[in-house]
């Protein structure tokens, strides 16, 4: 991950093929990779990867991708989006070939935290240097394509297992200097949906903290730094009044706040429409427009209004999405592949016995809920650096059940 954001510079930009850099440094890693292990296994005598029952959701999503296709609008487009699958899927294979102990999983968590930790700084300095959360997005987005309404999504997975070890293990200087990092810069986004799911997220953690004395402390890092990011950016403080709606009529003159609620109408509406194989996958664009207009009637002026002035939105909830472009099949995918996620992450939990290693599955359970809730604001399943995070959560469940056959032999 290091190496897929400080090289993205050295790749192509937006133009080629509508593939940002850092997308195109990924596949090139990702490709490296691969190649790393298919030498590694044939130096072995062996070509045989370690088998996996993740695999078999990665199939099912590729059948539903291509079946929705095939009456498509555009097939090449989406082709191109399942294309893109290709490597997160192959990632996910890396991660569980290569961490397959106890040492090399935490060494890989660590490093997602300083990445987190990194980035968080980046974000930081960009809002001190830049100001205007307009230019900050676009510096962020250009460079990295992780704006600020995703700048939480990028370190969630590692701030979420930080939070567990710092209450369930051991406070150190450099956690909580993490922790009020990432948290200060979730503030200075601007983002509305990242502070609510910042909030919902310390309250699942500290639902199970073990050590109060210890999570009292963490707590007040996150509201110091909460009260530190509103009192430094009023454009932040102004973004949350926007949702406060006290009577009718503040309602309808805050309408445009609540734009997300009518994509999702219109995702819905596409995904009634179409419930066998949906529009095709990334062919949305090509129906939201014509049933933003059918849907005009139900539709506030104000939003259709918002609307025009920039592009026709696309929802940004992905259960909808996935609903409306590959079919009810779809929709029902979305909770299988986290339910799975999470029923699995859970049993290696229970079964775990180095505390350290729970700790760390503690905070993949926990991930997962906010992987699930956060889907429903900004689409984190189509994101690169997600299926790292996903492929570490199988890594370390596969840990999990290893670490007890360990006991039981």
């Amino acid at each position: 991950m290091f190496l897929v954001l400080f090289t993205a510079p050295l790749f192509p930009g937006r133009d080629t093929l509508g593939f940002y850099s850092v997308e195109w440094s990924f596949f090139f890693i990702a490709a490296i990779a691969i190649y790393l292990i298919v030498i590694m296994k044939l130096k072995n005598g062996s070509f045989i990867l370690r088998t996996d029952p993740f695999y078999y959701l990665v199939g099912l999503f590729l059948t539903l991708a291509l079946i929705s296709i095939v009456d498509a609008p555009n097939r090449i487009r989406g082709l191109l989006y399942i294309g893109q699958y290709i490597p997160f899927f192959f990632v996910v294979v890396v991660i569980i070939n290569v961490v397959n102990s106890e040492r090399k999983l935490e060494k890989v968590v660590d490093m997602m935290i300083y990445l987190g930790l990194i980035y968080s700084l980046i974000v930081i300095l960009s809002a001190f240097t830049l100001r205007e959360r307009r230019s900050v997005d676009l510096f962020l987005i250009n460079n990295f394509n992780i704006g600020v309404i995703k700048a939480l999504l990028f370190w969630e997975v590692p701030f979420i297992i930080l939070l567990v070890k710092a209450i369930n293990e051991k406070i150190t200087p450099g956690r909580i200097t993490a922790i009020a990092a990432m948290t200060f810069a979730v503030m200075l986004t601007g983002s509305r949906g990242s502070i609510l799911m910042l909030m919902i997220i310390s309250v699942l953690v500290f639902l199970i903290a073990r050590k109060t004395k210890r999570a009292a402390w963490v707590a007040l890092t996150l509201l110091v730094m909460v009260a530190v990011g509103l009192s430094y950016s009023p454009y932040t403080v102004k973004r949350l009044e926007l949702l406060v709606v006290k009577s009718r009529a503040d309602f309808e003159d805050k309408i445009t706040s609540f734009s997300r609620l009518y994509t999702a109408m219109v995702a819905t509406e596409l995904m009634k429409n179409h419930p066998i194989n949906g529009v095709g996958i990334g062919n949305s664009v090509y129906f939201v427009k014509s049933k933003m207009d059918e849907l005009g009637y139900k539709i506030p002026d104000a939003v259709m209004e918002f609307w025009e002035e920039r592009r026709p939105f696309q929802t940004t909830a992905m259960p909808l999405k996935l609903g409306s472009e590959l079919g009810i099949l779809g929709f029902i995918y979305f909770f299988v592949f986290y339910y799975y996620l999470y029923k699995r992450v859970s049993k290696a939990y229970l079964r775990a016995s180095n505390i350290r290693l729970k700790n760390i599955l503690c905070g993949c359970k926990i991930a997962i809920i906010a992987a699930l809730l956060h889907n429903f604001i900004t689409p984190a399943y189509t994101n690169y650096y997600s299926w790292f995070y996903y492929g570490v959560m199988v890594a370390a469940s596969r840990i999990g059940f290893s670490e007890e056959s360990r006991r039981n032999e």
